[in-house]
């Protein structure tokens, strides 16, 4: 699957910026060292720039995962670059201190789109380029939003970019996401799931059963409060979730797992094995312990995106009680102060979907739940604007290092990014 991660881990070199902490206040001069990678092992003089933008994890997981750029950066000659987000990886602002509350409020879009620009800025530096040298974008998932809203509020910056299974849109009741999920999955996978949940609901009602769960799930702490309960089943439904959204090749998570849950005789058996969690590690049900990526992603959704994916009425396979009540006790929980988001402001600021887009392609796998939040509308298409959608995969398939699995709809995908680039980075 990872046909160049070899390579491309060990032609990459890491340095660190001097970045601001916070890039609009002129009064304050503290800065940090955000780690950024260079890999030229394809670039040729006159090559463009591909910006890899990185979103909610540290940088080198994401290069084991996604692979595109550097298989175009070898037909197209270019230099590969990539800052890792702020508040991720090693790029703490405060080091260990960086996941309080406070130290957090540096933690928005509008610093990590500035870092994007002191970053481009730097490299150019860096290389002597001039401005006849193209800068092309990619992002998926939320650092596909990045690279839309990049693209957007510093076109001067960026000639073009990819912006794969994107939410542009923000929202605080986000219930559309497990239906749709329910939705995909086939009838007798929904039963399957269906049988173990309702076991579960039914163990949850008494006090005997509370504690047959705490030891099949192997929690961290006691099913004893109504928010420990409700916790318990946001914390246990990520992976039906997980399946339906990244059911990509080769693996194609769904069949699989559906395969196994229509064949057990113990449902709720098998849906441990399924989407427990493994390696012996206790399930976290106390917010308040949080940390790293897990606490800074949260932050984010609380303070600007929402992003919350509430129960659906009536449903077979999500829990009841996941509401809009429950992330706000979350949040309060979590950092020790009641706040929501306003994803009204969000999207009043950055345009939501009604943006008028230039240079930017839009793929999207319309059977994952984040495409209800991306640019899918191929009428949008036009001499700067390319939407493609496809049905044969889920979230930032094209994205990934090339595999032989790949159907044709991600192909497709995949070819017109290249075609897209090489019409941007031509002209």
């Amino acid at each position: 699957m990872f046909v160049l991660a070899v390579s491309f881990v060990t032609s990459t070199t890491d340095y660190f910026l001097d970045q601001k902490i916070d890039h609009f206040n002129p009064l304050d001069s503290r800065k940090f060292q955000q780690l950024y990678y260079v890999n030229d092992t394809y670039y040729q003089q006159g090559g463009p720039v591909f910006l890899v933008i990185n979103g909610e994890a540290g940088m080198p997981d994401l290069y084991q995962e996604y692979g595109y750029p550097l298989e175009l950066a070898q037909t197209h000659n270019a230099l590969v670059i990539s800052l890792e987000h702020r508040y991720y990886g090693t790029s703490l602002p405060f080091g260990e201190d960086s996941f309080s509350t406070e130290n957090l409020q540096y933690l928005n879009t509008d610093q990590a789109l500035a870092d994007l620009a002191q970053f481009r800025h730097h490299i150019f530096q860096k290389y002597n380029f001039d401005s006849t040298t193209k800068v092309f974008g990619f992002g998926c998932s939320y650092s596909g939003v990045l690279s839309a809203w990049f693209r957007t509020k510093y076109p001067h910056l960026i000639d073009g970019a990819f912006s794969g299974s994107s939410p542009v849109l923000s929202t605080t009741d986000f219930t559309s996401y497990n239906e749709l999920v329910e939705s995909r999955l086939p009838t007798e996978c929904v039963d399957s799931i269906g049988s173990a949940v309702t076991e579960i609901n039914n163990l949850l009602e008494t006090i005997d059963g509370r504690n047959q769960l705490q030891r099949m799930f192997n929690t961290c702490q006691e099913l004893a409060l109504p928010f420990d309960v409700q916790m318990f089943k946001f914390s246990i439904i990520g992976g039906i979730q997980y399946i339906v959204q990244y059911n990509n090749p080769p693996d194609f998570p769904q069949i699989s797992t559906c395969d196994a849950m229509n064949a057990a005789t113990d449902k709720l058996a098998e849906f441990i094995r399924q989407f427990a969690y493994p390696n012996g590690s206790c399930l976290l049900l106390d917010p308040s312990r949080w940390y790293g990526e897990s606490r800074s992603w949260y932050y984010q959704k609380a303070t600007e995106f929402g992003f919350f994916k509430n129960s659906p009425p009536n449903s077979k396979i999500f829990f009841e009680g996941v509401d809009a009540d429950f992330h706000k006790a979350l949040i309060e929980r979590v950092f020790g102060q009641p706040f929501y988001p306003d994803v009204d402001y969000t999207n009043t600021y950055y345009g939501g979907k009604d943006v008028n887009w230039s240079n930017i392609i839009f793929t999207n796998g319309i059977n994952e739940p984040w495409s209800l939040l991306s640019i899918t509308d191929t009428s949008l298409n036009s001499d700067t604007v390319v939407v493609v959608d496809y049905d044969d995969a889920g979230h930032c398939a094209p994205y990934h290092y090339y595999n032989d699995k790949m159907p044709p709809g991600v192909l497709n995908a995949r070819k017109k990014i290249d075609d897209f680039i090489t019409k941007i980075t031509s002209n």
